[in-house]
């Protein structure tokens, strides 16, 4: 019923276990396939990370991590980060919380995020604020560098959110009206008459 409402604040609640799992995983290994049908919910309602199957190598492991050694792309494209797609040798805990990014995404808008221009969740979720679209804009960020370091540094930055800590005014965006070039314009009766065809023609 929570996820079919889609309230922000209970979505993140809801798979926050799964940033802690990560922050705790990320000290050994790498997911390389965070996505829904890899979390689980059970009867009382706890959430688990499951199928750590091609994960990277722990650490220390005298296992060899063929994946990475052969340089193979593993894991589900619509959730991979870009350098994960690409096949980076040395992905990082970062490429994770990309994926975690569209996870949180798909559970607000019903919608997988464009790789290249996104959408703010705010435009299809009223419970968004601005400040979280920022949020999910730094965990989906293309370049490594510019996403979150840790899931730590994600829940604080949640907490702070959902807790009011922060102050977040929560208007929806819009956007800066064009300049109008009334030599365009011809003066009707009805009101102003724009030159063009199709759909272009219209009166204001």
């Amino acid at each position: 019923r929570d996820i079919k409402l889609r309230d922000a604040k209970k979505m993140y609640y809801l798979i926050r276990p799964i940033f802690e799992a990560l922050e705790e995983a990320h000290k050994y290994t790498i997911h390389r396939d965070i996505k829904p049908a890899n979390i689980m919910l059970d009867n009382n309602d706890n959430i688990y990370l499951m199928d750590f199957g091609i994960a990277t190598v722990i650490k220390g492991s005298q296992i060899q991590d063929v994946i990475k050694k052969r340089r193979k792309i593993v894991g589900t494209p619509s959730y991979m980060s870009p350098e994960q797609i690409k096949g980076v040798e040395d992905i990082d805990n970062r490429s994770d919380i990309y994926s975690m990014g569209v996870v949180y995404y798909e559970l607000l808008t019903n919608q997988k995020p464009s790789k290249d221009n996104i959408i703010l969740a705010s435009y299809f979720n009223e419970s968004v604020t601005p400040l979280l679209d920022s949020i999910i804009l730094k965990m989906l960020a293309s370049k490594p560098n510019e996403r979150y370091s840790s899931c730590s540094e994600i829940i604080n930055d949640m907490d702070l959110l959902f807790s009011g800590a922060l102050e977040v005014e929560n208007k929806r965006t819009t956007k800066k009206p064009h300049s109008i070039n009334y030599n365009n314009f011809v003066l009707v009766s009805e009101g102003y008459f724009h030159r063009g065809s199709g759909i272009e023609s219209k009166i204001d």
